[in-house]
């Protein structure tokens, strides 16, 4: 289902919001495809990107080239270096779309100051600050007091529309296992399911 970033924003805010018009005129919508990078970690990152369609990886790198999966967006969900929001800030993971993905960017600088001035403004920031802590604890909780079983059949309930687009080395790496892992997951759960 599309998502419009003026949708995604007063739903934070829980009221329309001032000054709409003119700030959706600096919004730039954007086409990326599937295995594209929106950016790199490591490059000077201070937008935020409004999920309008499809599905965007976000990627931690080590030093030693492994990848891990911290977060998936899609549509509706908003893509933020959320500890660095400064004009040269760097990213610190990349974002790669799974599928075709339509984008909305913003300058994080304009809702700062658009939140200087309104109230309305202000809450957005603030329940979207709430929302990332709460997703934040929530992937802390499941990785620290679930299984790995536990955690795929999470991933299978909250992604289920996205779940065939997604490759299983990265559905693998959202959960914390290993592809052979994941492999072996799958096939307890064939068994128990057949077996029924």
């Amino acid at each position: 289902m599309a998502s419009t970033a003026k949708e995604v924003a007063e739903l934070l805010a829980g009221c329309e919001l001032p000054q709409w018009e003119s700030f959706a005129t600096s919004i730039t919508t954007r086409q990326v495809r599937a295995g594209e990078f929106l950016f790199h970690a490591g490059q000077t990152q201070s937008s935020v990107f409004i999920v309008n369609w499809g599905v965007v990886k976000l990627v931690y790198e080590t030093v030693d080239g492994k990848h891990w999966v911290k977060n998936l967006a899609t549509a509706g969900t908003y893509i933020a270096n959320m500890t660095s929001r400064s004009r040269n800030s760097l990213a610190r993971f990349s974002a790669q779309a799974l599928a075709d993905t339509q984008l909305e960017e913003m300058a994080y600088e304009q809702i700062q100051s658009l939140a200087a001035r309104h109230i309305e403004w202000q809450r957005v920031v603030g329940r979207a600050y709430e929302l990332y802590a709460s997703r934040t604890e929530r992937r802390e909780m499941e990785f620290l007091t679930k299984t790995a079983e536990e955690r795929y059949l999470r991933f299978l309930v909250e992604y289920e529309e996205f779940a065939a687009m997604i490759p299983q080395k990265d559905i693998a790496s959202y959960i914390g296992v290993t592809p052979v892992a994941l492999s072996r997951i799958k096939s307890r759960l064939r068994a128990v399911n057949s077996a029924k």
